[in-house]
C-alpha cells in the first residue's frame, strides 16, 4: 500500500498543478456538470423542468443562481477559440460574484440524463462554499479539491479490496486524465467509481478470497452509481452474475438484478423525459426502424468506423492528450515520447504483466468461460457505447459514428488491466514492479500539460 499511496500523491500533485493553470470550465461540459451538481446541492435529483427554447424545440434545464450562470458566462468564450486568452479583468469580475437568492433557467441535457449521485462530492463543496460565504469561483475551486480527493480515496480503499494492478493505474498518468482529474467535471469521480467496482469484481472472482455481505454491498452500491452515469457499462453486470454462480450467491444474484432493473428504469425514464440531449434530426424510433429495416447498414456503419485509420488516429491521440475542449493538442512528437515512455514502463514489468494471463489457456472449462465472459463484458460495452452515439450524436444517413472522444476509452484501459488477475496470486507485485518510467511519465505529462496549457490560456 505504500507503493500506491505514493503513486495516489503524485497524481494529486500533478492534478492540482495543472488545475492551478486552468481556468474554470475547460473540460469537456464541464458548464453542465457543474450546474447539475449545483441542483443537486438545492436538492434536485430529477432535472425535469423542460422549457422551450424557440418556437420549435424544447429543452430540459433547472433553475440555476443567477451570478453562478454570470460567472460561467465569463469563460463560455473560451472553448474552441484559441485567440481567446485568460483575462485578468474578467477574473476581477469573477471574484466578486456570490452566491445569491435569484435563479434563472439554464437548459443542461447533456448532464441531466445522469442519476446526480456521481456529483455528491462537487454537490457538497458547493453547499459548503455556500453556507461559508465564500465567492462563487473559491467554491469552485473547492469543488474540483473535493471531488479530486473523493477519485483517489476511491483508489485508495479499492486497494483494501484487492491489488490494484499498477498497469491500471499508470492510465491516469497520460496528461488526458490528470487533465480531467483537475477539472470539476464527473470524469474524475468515475476514475475513482470504476477502480472501486473493479477492485470488486476482482476480488469476487478470486475464489480464494473471502467475498462478504459487506463487500456485496459496496458492488451493487458503487455498481449502480456508476452505471447510472455511464449506462455503456451495464454490460458488465453479466461479470456480476457470474460471480452470484461462482460464488453460489443467490443474494448477490437478487441485488444485482434490483441494480440492474432500477438502471433499467433509470434510463427509461431519462429517455422519455430529457429533451435536448440527442443532436441529430431523426427521432428514435425512426432511428432503429431505419436499421432494422436494413441491418446490414449498422453492420457497414461499425465496420466502416472501426477500419478507419483517422478514427483510431484521433482516439489514440484524444487518449494521451488532447486538452481543454479537445481544442489543444499536445503535438505529435509529444505523444510519440509519452506513449514510448508508458511501453517502457509495460516492457520493464512484462514478466508480471504477462504472470496475469499465465497458462490460462490450460485453465478448466469454468475458468475458460470465466476469462471469456469477462472479456466479452467489455467488448460487449464498448458495442454499446459506439450504438449511443449512433443513436444520439451521430446525424444519419451515417457513414462514420461520431463523437467517440479517447478518454472515452480510459475505463475499458483500467478494466482490461484487471484481467486476469483473479486467477493469479498478486499480492507481491507492488513490491516487485519496476516504477521509475512512470514516475518518468508523470513528470513529463505535468510538465507538457503546463506548457501547453500556458500557451493555450494565457499565450506564454
Amino acid at each position: 500500500m505504500n507503493t500506491l499511496k505514493g503513486l495516489l500523491g503524485i497524481l494529486f500533485i500533478s492534478a492540482f498543478i495543472i488545475s492551478s493553470v486552468t481556468p474554470p470550465f475547460q473540460s469537456p461540459d464541464e458548464f453542465v456538470h457543474f450546474e447539475r451538481a449545483y441542483l443537486l446541492s438545492d436538492g434536485v435529483i430529477l432535472a425535469n423542468d423542460t422549457r422551450a427554447i424557440d418556437s420549435k424545440n424544447s429543452v430540459t434545464g433547472g433553475l440555476i443562481d443567477k451570478n453562478l450562470l454570470a460567472f460561467m458566462n465569463i469563460y463560455q468564450g473560451i472553448p474552441f477559440h484559441y485567440d481567446k486568452k485568460w483575462d485578468p479583468d474578467l477574473e476581477i469580475s469573477a471574484k466578486s460574484l456570490f452566491f445569491t437568492d435569484q435563479k434563472e433557467w439554464s437548459p443542461l441535457p447533456g448532464s441531466a440524463v445522469y442519476f446526480p449521485l456521481i456529483y455528491l462530492p462537487q454537490a457538497t463543496a458547493i453547499k459548503l462554499g455556500q453556507v461559508a460565504h465564500l465567492n462563487i469561483l473559491n467554491t469552485y475551486n473547492l469543488a474540483k479539491l473535493f471531488s479530486l480527493i473523493t477519485a483517489l480515496l476511491l483508489i485508495y480503499l479499492s486497494g483494501f479490496f484487492y491489488q490494484i494492478p499498477l498497469f491500471a493505474l499508470s492510465l491516469l498518468f497520460f496528461p488526458m486524465s490528470l487533465f480531467q482529474l483537475s477539472a470539476a467535471s464527473m470524469d474524475k469521480v468515475a476514475f475513482g467509481l470504476i477502480f472501486f467496482v473493479a477492485s470488486l469484481l476482482a476480488r469476487g472472482l478470486n475464489k480464494n478470497k473471502s467475498f462478504s455481505i459487506s463487500h456485496l454491498i459496496w458492488l451493487i452500491l458503487s455498481f449502480t452509481i456508476l452505471v447510472s452515469a455511464r449506462v455503456q457499462l451495464m454490460p458488465l453486470y453479466l461479470i456480476i452474475f457470474l460471480i452470484s454462480y461462482v460464488r453460489k450467491n443467490p443474494l448477490l444474484k437478487i441485488s444485482s438484478a434490483i441494480s440492474l432493473i432500477l438502471t433499467i428504469v433509470w434510463n427509461l425514464w431519462a429517455h422519455e423525459n430529457v429533451k435536448g440531449f440527442n443532436t441529430r434530426s431523426v427521432p428514435t424510433m425512426d432511428f432503429i426502424k431505419i436499421y432494422l429495416a436494413d441491418p446490414l447498414s449498422l453492420l457497414n456503419v461499425f465496420a466502416t468506423t472501426w477500419l478507419s485509420k483517422d478514427h483510431w488516429g484521433n482516439v489514440v491521440r484524444e487518449f494521451i492528450g488532447n486538452l481543454g475542449w479537445l481544442d489543444t493538442p499536445l503535438g505529435d512528437i509529444v505523444y510519440f515520447i509519452l506513449i514510448t515512455t508508458w511501453i517502457v514502463f509495460i516492457y520493464q514489468n512484462k514478466e508480471i504483466l504477462f504472470s496475469y494471463f499465465h497458462q490460462i489457456k490450460k485453465r478448466n472449462k469454468n475458468e475458460f468461460l470465466l476469462n471469456l465472459t469477462y472479456l466479452f463484458s467489455l467488448f460487449l460495452s464498448i458495442f454499446l457505447m459506439y450504438f449511443i452515439l449512433l443513436l444520439t450524436f451521430t446525424q444519419q444517413p451515417a457513414k462514420l459514428i461520431e463523437g467517440i472522444q479517447g478518454r472515452y476509452f480510459i475505463p475499458y484501459g483500467i478494466l482490461f488491466f484487471y484481467f486476469g488477475t483473479y486467477l493469479n496470486d498478486t499480492s507481491d507485485t507492488e513490491d516487485r514492479i519496476n516504477k521509475k518510467s512512470l514516475y518518468t511519465l508523470a513528470a513529463l505529462s505535468t510538465i507538457v500539460s503546463v506548457y501547453v496549457l500556458m500557451a493555450r490560456y494565457y499565450g506564454i
